[in-house]
């Protein structure tokens, strides 16, 4: 018994029209039924079509073994690595006026391998910097006690994501208390 298909890694987020895999197996023995397992789930056939976009990022596990005459075969098994999709969204305003909603702001998203954030003011002068994802500008000044004014004011995100080369990306955002 031949399976065409070894552990894969799959990167739905570089082809994203490619996310349907076919895995096939074939037998000496006449009149083989198969019976696969996807992460549990039952299939039998010859082959199966697996649209990997509806599973989640991390390992899963394909098995496959044949029955023919009340005999089984051992089971074969293999691995598919789906990886994260990076995403970022920046916002364009937020109130940090300390009412609960919409109080700080940062570059929002997934699957970040490096971050740097970077807001100045209509001078040109840096307000805010930052390397942490999980960073959050509050609306003061240089993390100080002061804080700026209602305003627009200039960002630089420099960012890459897992699955991606390095991005600039340059905006406004406005702070309204």
């Amino acid at each position: 018994m031949i399976v065409s298909g070894q552990d894969q890694k799959i990167d739905i987020c570089e082809d994203e029209s490619k996310t349907e895999y076919t895995y096939s197996i074939e037998s000496n023995t006449p009149n083989t039924t198969f019976y696969w397992y996807v992460d549990g789930i039952y299939h039998f056939g010859q082959t199966l079509t697996v649209n990997w976009e509806t599973y989640s990022p991390g390992v899963h596990t394909i098995k496959v073994y044949g029955k023919s005459d009340g005999c089984r075969s051992n089971p074969m098994e293999f691995k598919v690595f789906i990886g994260e999709c990076s995403s970022i969204y920046i916002p364009n305003a937020f109130t940090p006026n300390d009412d609960g909603f919409n109080d700080t702001w940062f570059p929002q998203g997934t699957g970040w391998e490096s971050i740097e954030v970077l807001v100045f003011d209509r001078w040109g002068v840096l307000v805010f910097k930052s390397v942490d994802p999980k960073g959050q500008w509050i609306g003061n000044f240089r993390g100080g006690e002061y804080y700026v004014q209602n305003d627009v004011y200039e960002y630089k995100v420099t960012w890459k994501g897992i699955d991606r080369e390095p991005e600039i990306i340059f905006g406004h955002v406005t702070v309204v208390r």
